[in-house]
């Protein structure tokens, strides 16, 4: 491991830290284990998320579980640079809290040859549908395929997903480019 990813992945632990002892810890726990997530449905958001658990060699940390979820549906690899370009992504999708947009913009500094990689994620994350303050415990049993499609403007998604998505857009300010009328 390189010496400037070392010091980025500390930094984020600390800041994590941070992070969940003043803006996380009201939010629940999903208290799933990746054994329960293989049980769902294969092609659910649920399995897909436990095999990538299970491939990743990971557990779901508690409070956070959503992170996994986002590298999931975004297409995100588990490494520095994949981490830096997820965390554009969620500004451009409208997480702009101080945790997520200083976290983007100073570990960016230490990958200043990938300034093209990051902002083509942030513009990904701009032409979304917002799912920064999603819960996704709802959406464990959906078709993985058909929510990622419906995120990405893909496609109009099925009628049950479309009433769980408008649950969901009615908790954020911030909408992308989807309209819900």
């Amino acid at each position: 491991m390189e010496t400037r990813e070392k010091i980025i992945l500390k930094v984020l632990d600390k800041m994590l830290k941070l992070h969940k002892r003043f803006y996380l810890s009201n939010r629940p726990q999903w208290n799933i284990s990746r054994e329960e997530l293989l049980n769902y449905p294969m092609g659910s958001l649920g399995n897909e998320l436990g095999q990538f658990l299970l491939k990743s060699n990971f557990h779901s940390i508690p409070m956070i579980e959503r992170h996994d979820v986002f590298h999931l549906l975004f297409g995100f690899e588990t490494h520095v640079k994949d981490e830096i370009a997820m965390l554009f992504f969620q500004v451009g999708n409208g997480k702009v809290t101080p945790f997520t947009t200083i976290s983007a913009f100073g570990a960016a500094l230490f990958y200043p040859e990938c300034f093209f990689y990051f902002i083509r994620h942030f513009n990904r994350g701009r032409n979304a549908i917002s799912v920064s303050n999603w819960d996704f415990r709802p959406f464990l049993n959906e078709n993985f395929t058909e929510l990622q499609d419906t995120i990405f403007l893909n496609s109009s998604p099925a009628p049950s997903l479309f009433q769980k998505i408008k649950v969901e857009l009615t908790k954020t300010k911030y909408h992308g480019n989807y309209q819900t009328n």
